[in-house]
């Protein structure tokens, strides 16, 4: 469904809209709530243009876990003859868990593991493969002798 529940015409292009300023209704008291946001369009064989979106958000929408912030990119259609009128694409939109969950948990767990690493130590790398396991009791000249290999002359 798309601005205030119209559809536009059967031409609809399909873009990426880069949110550049909007809102929150966090610090909106009426309901439903009006998402504001200046968005920058780019789709294929058109121009970048730029619009004021305006839309009423019904305050158990799924849209509110999909509100955008300033610097997200979302999905957009749009008639070419009318640049004036886009919709957000919201079912394709992510929402804050979604995008928390690919940011900012990896980072919280890369965090918690360099403090660990710090509070007891790094662990120490493996040791780099060697020519025979470190659990052989064959000597050195015993080794070298099975590479085909002369031993070097004990000092």
């Amino acid at each position: 469904m798309g601005l205030f529940g119209r559809h536009g015409s059967a031409d609809q292009l399909r873009g990426q809209a880069l949110v550049v300023d909007i809102n929150t209704y966090l610090d909106q008291t009426m309901r439903p709530f009006t998402l504001t946001a200046t968005l920058v369009v780019d789709a294929p064989d058109v121009p970048k243009f730029t619009v004021d979106h305006s839309e009423r958000v019904g305050n158990t929408s799924p849209v509110l876990l999909r509100w955008p912030e300033q610097g997200d990119t979302v999905p957009v259609t749009f008639d070419p003859a009318d640049q004036s009128r886009v919709q957000v694409v919201w079912d394709e939109v992510r929402t804050r868990a979604e995008i928390l969950d690919d940011t900012v948990l990896p980072a919280r767990a890369a965090r918690k593991q360099q403090l660990l690493d710090e509070a007891y130590g790094a662990p120490k790398a493996p040791a780099p493969p060697g020519p025979y396991a470190p659990d052989d009791t064959g000597s050195d000249a015993e080794l070298l002798q099975e590479l085909g290999e002369d031993a070097p002359p004990s000092t």
